[in-house]
């Protein structure tokens, strides 16, 4: 019974420190949480039309939904081309965006067959808001 104190001390401890950094709000759980729909095109209220993962040469729509606002003025918009396990960026852009804004989609035109991957990222502070991957064929 003497080591008992000592254990609950260490147990108190222990969950203390997991309230502290297992429960906080992480980016990466952002980044889980967060959606990026590729689409044929979007409605007025950015509603995807014709969602899917592969596409034809030429111009889709590209969706990112956060569970929160944005909380930036301008978001980067980045292209990869995917070669196995290597990446090559296509085309990087900033947008401008209004700070309490939780999603925004943009047209994409890409024109070589291939596997190709979209990350948006606050500009600020280069946090990643969502990515996807999606195909190209002829």
């Amino acid at each position: 019974m003497k080591n008992c104190p000592k254990i609950i001390t260490k147990f108190i401890l222990i969950l203390g420190l997991f309230a502290m950094f297992g429960c906080s709000k992480s980016e990466s759980s952002n980044l889980a949480s967060s959606e990026v729909i590729f689409c044929e095109n979007v409605d007025n209220d950015l509603n995807p039309i014709n969602s899917a993962t592969t596409f034809s040469v030429g111009q889709f729509y590209v969706k990112l939904q956060t569970p929160s606002a944005f909380d930036t003025r301008e978001i980067n918009v980045t292209i990869y081309s995917k070669n196995g396990s290597s990446e090559s960026i296509v085309v990087s852009s900033d947008q401008q965006v209004n700070q309490d804004w939780d999603q925004y989609a943009i047209p994409i035109t890409l024109t070589d067959a291939g596997e190709y991957k979209v990350t948006f990222s606050r500009l600020s502070d280069s946090v990643i808001l969502g990515e996807g991957e999606v195909t190209i064929k002829q």
